[in-house]
């Protein structure tokens, strides 16, 4: 694990000899909610939102480096 400076907490395991990885993102203080995306609840349903991390850039980024069976980009 390592802390980014904007706080985040970025695990990854593997990648394992078939090439298998998988990434965690923590967020302090962040709830229920999709990182860099709009609010679609009230805070008080959900919890706090961050700016922190674009979860739709990281998982695109995320999958476009490990594409599996059948993948086109």
């Amino acid at each position: 694990s390592m802390d980014r400076p904007d706080g985040v907490r970025f695990t990854r395991y593997g990648p394992d000899a078939r090439g298998t990885e998988m990434q965690v993102y923590r967020i302090p203080n962040c709830g229920h909610v999709w990182p860099g995306g709009r609010a679609v609840l009230a805070e008080r349903i959900t919890g706090p939102s961050s700016d922190k991390l674009d979860a739709t850039a990281v998982m695109w980024e995320f999958f476009s480096e490990h594409p599996g069976p059948g993948f086109r980009s």
